[in-house]
């Protein structure tokens, strides 16, 4: 392992105040996969202390693809020009091209390869929940199709902070310091906290806040902020950019899906073919344009596929099939 790097160094070095001496030891210090861990967890240390730092993803992904688009002859030539190449296996060089060539020394902004080297990833599949307890006693339970990013490390000591992708029921622990607890979501729309019971629903057609217990603040549009009460309801519209504030009376039936139920009350069936496609990841087909309009009302359960297909059949009274990932809702005529 090659000599320890000081912390103020690697600081520096992400504030790109290092020397060209500095960052040379940098590249062969990384050279170690050992190193790695240390390296990512200053990288999160020093992050939560520089709030200030915004992204471009754009940006980082267009300097990321054109680097790997650049012919071999012309990345070799590159290469030759630098005075220091640490010998280094294939793999290895491209792991290195990618999260400090690319990331750091090129000044592409380190959130692209951020979740796979900070976060720790929970994650579900078709028609499955997963319960995951947090450091801090949090328990957050995910619903189908769904992603969770942890801190590998810990939490931060001025925040706690976690990414969601997907839907997820959310039991915060309240801390004695009164430590903030926040979900970030992909785009301008976060949930943040001290201690309390909501779901946050973060998919393709939009974002959706349930809150059931206490209180929580939603951040929306670059600033924008709504304290949400118990049974208060927020969409958000991707398109739009406009927040919807609605109440229900049973908040604890968005959590339904927890027991594989599934809650309709005189909802559309555009609708419902949204929730087939998150929880099953089935793409629903309607013979009939018209039937998308049809409503349905009902308590059922339903932990696979074919469930869903028999439960659709009786409630409409209609043939539905299924093809491959496709449900296919056929008119009675």
């Amino acid at each position: 392992m090659e000599k320890s790097i000081p912390k103020n160094v690697i600081f520096d070095f992400f504030e790109d105040k290092a020397t060209s001496i500095q960052k040379k030891m940098i590249e062969a210090w990384l050279t170690d996969p050992r190193n790695e861990a240390t390296f990512y967890q200053y990288l999160d240390e020093w992050e939560g202390m520089h709030p200030q730092y915004l992204p471009d993803t754009e940006e980082a992904l267009e300097k990321y693809l054109t680097l790997m688009e650049k012919p071999r002859s012309q990345e070799r030539a590159s290469t030759e020009e630098n005075v220091f190449t640490p010998e280094v296996s294939r793999s290895w060089w491209a792991w290195w091209k990618i999260a400090v060539s690319v990331t750091l020394l090129m000044g592409i902004n380190l959130y692209v390869f951020k979740k796979q080297w900070i976060y720790e990833r929970y994650e579900t599949g078709n028609a499955q929940t997963r319960t995951v307890s947090l450091t801090d006693g949090t328990v957050v339970t995910l619903n189908a199709n769904s992603t969770l990013y942890v801190p590998r490390w810990g939490f931060n000591v001025n925040k706690r902070e976690v990414m969601l992708e997907g839907e997820g029921e959310f039991n915060v622990t309240h801390t004695f310091d009164n430590k903030r607890f926040k979900v970030e979501t992909d785009g301008d729309f976060g949930v943040e906290v001290f201690g309390t019971e909501f779901i946050v629903y973060s998919r393709e057609k939009g974002k959706k806040v349930i809150l059931n217990k206490g209180k929580v603040q939603v951040s929306y549009n670059s600033g924008r902020k709504l304290t949400m009460k118990p049974g208060d309801v927020v969409t958000f519209n991707h398109n739009s950019g406009n927040l919807l504030l609605t109440k229900t009376k049973q908040p604890e039936l968005y959590g339904s899906w927890k027991n594989h139920q599934f809650y309709f009350d005189q909802t559309p069936l555009s609708e419902v073919a949204v929730i087939l496609k998150d929880h099953f990841g089935l793409d629903v087909v309607f013979e009939d344009s018209t039937l998308v309009n049809r409503r349905l009302a009902g308590y059922f359960k339903a932990e696979s596929s074919q469930e869903i297909i028999d439960v659709l059949t009786a409630l409409l009274d209609l043939p539905v099939e299924q093809k491959g990932n496709a449900v296919i809702i056929h008119s009675d005529h």
